[in-house]
């Protein structure tokens, strides 16, 4: 629809007091999403009525954690501008917390999704899943289906659904990582069992593979132990590197005998290393 005709409805709409506008027609609209009010349809399809909670949050807080999070995936630091900056010195400090803060710093993202998802603020929940569902940014959509699911609402199941079938493979990405800190299990794992075997992306299966076994799921192991021979190195990797983390004591020796054949990749050699690693601590435990 012509975006003019679209405001026009919308005006005469609000106007004739014919119905409230939902939260997608307020986006196309581009009314900021601070000034955006959930319409009766919208908290009925988050799960809540129309009396869904005053925010216990302060406003100024929230608005500023939002406007961070729709800029998120563009005020990263950029590494070409680091010169002569403390961040580049953290750039060449190997340490785990070094890592952990470069990744922060490079991907603001990451700590907003762990702010937000701390705040079970009616007001709070109800912009996420507005950002969840429509936002235009996949990365922020992203980021913010893991903050949504970290709350652990069962309410949210239509919104991971939608996630793992968006066309973006950003958004799956969040969907799967979304399904795997949501809480329900029983729930979770027949999304990522389709999503395992039918996502266009190789490298989205194998996630999905390991977030099943993640959540102590057999079939994710499965999945993971074939992938350890295929062809692309980093199916490989992954593959080891979730078999580690989630496999059981038995597979030490699955990753051990693969072990010299990745030889000519120091990346691969070194998930598998480390995945016989902790393999075999499962088995002397």
């Amino acid at each position: 629809m012509n975006k003019r005709l679209f405001l026009l409805f919308g005006f005469l709409a609000l106007a004739g007091g014919c119905r409230e506008l939902t939260l997608q027609e307020q986006a196309a609209l581009d009314i900021p999403p601070q000034n955006r009010v959930p319409s009766k349809w919208d908290l009925e399809q988050m799960g809540g009525a129309a009396t869904a909670g005053l925010s216990t949050t302060d406003a100024a807080i929230l608005n500023a954690l939002f406007d961070l999070l729709e800029k998120s995936d563009a005020i990263g630091a950029k590494v070409d501008d680091l010169q002569g900056s403390a961040f580049e010195d953290l750039l060449k400090v190997g340490s785990p917390a070094a890592y952990e803060l470069r990744n922060r710093y490079l991907n603001p993202g990451i700590a907003l999704t762990q702010a937000l998802a701390q705040d079970p603020d009616p007001a709070l929940r109800s912009r996420l899943i507005e950002y969840a569902r429509w936002e235009r940014s996949m990365e922020v959509r992203s980021t913010a289906l893991i903050a949504l699911a970290r709350m652990g609402d069962l309410k949210d199941e239509r919104t991971l659904h939608e996630a793992m079938a968006h066309l973006n493979p950003v958004v799956r990405f969040g969907g799967m990582e979304a399904l795997a800190n949501w809480g329900y299990p029983d729930k979770a794992i027949p999304l990522l069992k389709l999503a395992s075997e039918n996502d266009p992306q190789t490298v989205l299966r194998v996630y999905a593979a390991g977030m099943m076994a993640r959540l102590e799921n057999s079939e994710g192991r499965e999945k993971l132990r074939a992938y350890l021979d295929h062809a692309d190195w980093v199916v490989r990797a992954m593959a080891a590197h979730y078999l580690g983390d989630y496999g059981e004591a038995a597979d030490y020796d699955r990753v051990l005998a693969r072990l010299d054949a990745q030889a000519a990749n120091d990346f691969v050699s070194a998930e598998f290393a480390i995945a016989a690693l902790k393999l075999f601590a499962k088995g002397a435990s």
